[in-house]
């Protein structure tokens, strides 16, 4: 029970108590404009018109939930509080004013009431004996109250009697007001109404239920358009829910799935509707979402067994009951306007891939009539060829680190097998890249979409990215492995992309943009023999390529490689940019460190000057054999040099600060500067002379060379040019930069020697 002191209880202000009610009371109307606000101004923000998803429909009802939670539950608790404020301003009050009585009423009569309740008698004086009190006389005489006698004590203690079981009264009232107040309050927030549910709390059920709802809606087949765009409805509803996507993809099985596709697929090609093909492309790209989301490495996803079972049912026919003829297709057909969507994770790129490139190897026997299909049916926009296999090279360009899986080889998502079309085992590939180059591949496949995957396997990012303005990855060692295999292919087997009527020229163009990745590494190959640790050596990208230390008569398929790209005007002249800007760097790191010579200059420029002998040697070629014109083919080469340019000059690739091709007159001037210097007479080259070519080539060598060094000695970080620019010879730098180019282009030609003696 509450403890009250009299005296203050009296002093107390308890119409205070209603003004605090009023407060909340205002305090309610302010809350409840913040309900309209939500549930008006914002919710119209999020409306139907603006966003049209799972997540946006949520968002709309939890924000009504939450402003009707404020007007119902929150105007309640604000009328309890306020009902006990006013209930306890009226009856404090009442018990104050009968406690302010009773006190009154003691005082007057000569008691004395004390804080804690107590009610006395009051000492009276004088007295003819002295001041008398209950206890005896004692004390100075109080003015103005009559004498009291012996006689007039037991009165006095009868009086203070009454007034003390009166006293006690009110307290009492008190302290069980104060005690019964208290616990309405306490009440109030034990009994407060709890919040709404947080959002998404029951989306694994819901989820599982829309998903049910597509799977009925689907039934075995014979969709009508409006059903379709229903189930579109609920495949867009619950776009990123992977408990939707697995819960699907697990209740339709990897079977139903290609069905289910490959019937609704093959209705987009139904001559009969015009709606039909633009809710069949909604479809697939939705239905692309939910597979990668229920086929990727994270919680709730389908097993691995379910994946096995795609690949199996890939290989059998579409079961489609309103299309027979969509059952002379396999379900691999049906799945690739899936695969052109979205980005699928290495879980189930890999092994499809590999499975893909295993069904097209020559051993796996006679292929159907459909592996030499003009396109696809099952695609509304009618862009797929006919090849099973392109919409997986799409995929993984969409997602370089699959590619790099596929193309590095022995990946943790391969299979030791791969069902063919009777369910029977095949070997999985040990080679992808040698099964899709080489002859036994029979699967028709397009080389552009397929270098671009090899593209982004070695790079790490996706193909459309090119060479400017990317965020470039570190290199790591399966994107190496990737490399290796590229170019170890094409060292092997340069015939394959020789001319334009070779199977594989198509790529050089990628070959060109890989060369370009890595061209850290070609420098590092084509060095002089220990000046690979040098302070001033550029460092690989990430993870290096191990060619070794520079060998004039080692490397071979490292140089049968640089002779391919060269074929191709454009991918020279991107190289040729690229590899400048790191010889660039490389001089420039000659330059700021004490104690190197001319030499070490010689050195830095090297590598660059042997790797243009080994590219001009695939540019003469190729304009020997009449596959190019002379001047046609420097400006492509002018044209490549301009993007090479941008790759390294330190605009757009954080790991190459390097300043070559970016002079400080800018990148544009020194693209003019080149070419200006590749303008040559087409009647100097009458009769494809290599000698007449290569004095061409020399020339710029030699431009190039001594344009790098008059840069680098201007250039801030040179903090030794001034030693450089009163010693080094110039030309004679030059003219071995021509020598390390000459015994590169065409080492029996001895008209040139080395100044310097070095190799």
């Amino acid at each position: 029970m509450s403890r009250v002191n009299v005296h203050e209880f009296l002093d107390f202000d308890f119409a205070q108590f209603g003004d605090l009610a009023q407060t909340w009371q205002a305090y309610l109307r302010t809350t409840s404009d913040h309900a309209d606000t939500l549930r008006i101004d914002i919710c119209k923000h999020v409306a139907e018109e603006h966003f049209h998803s799972l997540t946006a429909i949520e968002t709309r009802r939890q924000f009504r939930i939450v402003a009707d939670h404020i007007d119902d539950d929150l105007d309640l608790f604000v009328k309890r509080v306020r009902n006990v404020l006013e209930d306890a301003a009226e009856e404090f009050q009442s018990h104050q004013s009968a406690l302010r009585q009773l006190v009154d009423s003691a005082t007057s009569q000569g008691l004395n009431v004390s804080g804690d309740g107590s009610v006395t008698v009051r000492p009276q004086s004088p007295h003819p004996l002295g001041p008398y009190t209950e206890t005896g006389l004692t004390g100075p005489a109080v003015q103005g109250m009559p004498p009291l006698g012996a006689d007039d004590l037991p009165e006095r203690r009868a009086l203070a009697e009454q007034a003390q079981a009166a006293m006690n009264n009110v307290l009492t009232l008190i302290a069980h007001t104060d005690d019964s107040l208290t616990q309405r309050l306490r009440s109030l927030s034990d009994e407060s109404p709890s919040m709404p549910e947080l959002l998404g709390k029951n989306h694994s059920e819901d989820a599982k239920s829309a998903a049910d709802e597509v799977m009925a809606l689907w039934g075995n087949g014979d969709l009508t358009e409006a059903q379709l765009a229903e189930l579109i409805e609920l495949l867009e509803l619950y776009e990123g829910s992977p408990e939707f996507a697995t819960h699907l993809l697990e209740g339709l099985g990897p079977d139903g799935f290609l069905n289910m596709s490959g019937h609704i697929g093959y209705m987009g090609v139904d001559p009969s509707s015009s709606d039909t093909p633009g809710l069949v492309g909604d479809f697939q790209e939705l239905m692309a979402g939910h597979l990668s989301l229920a086929t990727n490495d994270t919680d709730p996803k389908v097993g691995d067994s379910w994946i096995d079972g795609l690949m199996e049912a890939g290989a059998q026919p579409v079961n489609s009951s309103s299309f027979p003829e969509a059952g002379m297709y396999p379900g691999y057909m049906a799945l690739g306007p899936i695969l052109t969507h979205g980005t699928f994770d290495e879980r189930l790129l890999v092994p499809v891939t590999e499975h893909l490139i295993a069904v097209g190897s020559a051993e796996y026997g006679t292929l159907p009539a459909w592996a030499h299909a003009s396109d696809n049916p099952f695609d509304p926009t009618n862009t797929l060829s006919g090849s099973i296999i392109d919409p997986a090279f799409i995929a993984l360009d969409n997602n370089p680190s699959a590619a790099t899986e596929v193309f590095a080889g022995d990946s943790q998502y391969s299979r030791d097998s791969y069902p063919n079309s009777n369910g029977d085992p095949f070997p999985s590939p040990t080679n992808p890249m040698e099964s899709l180059l080489g002859a036994g591949q029979t699967l028709p496949f397009d080389r552009e979409i397929f270098g671009n995957a090899m593209e982004a396997a070695t790079s790490g990012v996706p193909s459309d990215q090119g060479l400017s303005n990317i965020n470039r990855p570190e290199h790591d060692e399966r994107m190496a492995q990737a490399t290796m295999n590229i170019i170890d292919y094409v060292g092997g087997n340069p015939d394959q992309f020789q001319g334009s009527g070779s199977p594989n020229s198509e790529l050089i163009g990628n070959l060109g943009n890989i060369a370009t990745h890595y061209v850290e590494d070609f420098h590092r190959a084509f060095s002089t023999d220990g000046t690979q640790d040098s302070n001033w050596m550029v460092q690989p990208h990430g993870a290096g390529l191990d060619f070794g230390s520079y060998d004039v008569n080692g490397q071979q398929n490292l140089k049968q490689f640089l002779h391919t790209i060269g074929q191709d005007p454009h991918t020279a002249g991107q190289f040729w940019a690229a590899s400048e800007g790191i010889a660039q760097k490389q001089l420039i790191g000659v330059m700021a460190e004490e104690g190197n010579g001319d030499g070490a200059i010689r050195d830095a420029l090297a590598s660059h000057s042997r790797l243009m002998g080994e590219v001009g040697n695939g540019q003469f070629k190729v304009i020997a054999e009449g596959h190019w014109d002379a001047v046609e083919f420097q400006n492509n080469m002018v044209t490549g040099f301009g993007e090479g340019a941008k790759f390294v000059s330190g605009e757009t690739i954080g790991k190459i600060p390097v300043a070559g091709t970016a002079l400080s007159q800018g990148t544009g001037y020194i693209i003019d500067d080149f070419s200006g210097e590749l303008k040559v007479d087409p009647r100097e080259l009458i009769g494809s002379d290599q000698l007449t070519y290569q004095d061409t080539q020399s020339d710029v060598i030699r431009s190039r060379s001594e344009e790098m060094i008059e840069y680098a000695l201007n250039h801030d970080d040179s903090i030794y040019s001034e030693i450089f620019r009163d010693d080094l010879d110039v030309g004679q730098v030059s003219d071995t930069m021509v020598y390390h180019f000459e015994s590169v282009f065409n080492p029996e030609r001895d008209e040139h020697m080395n100044p310097f003696g070095a190799n």
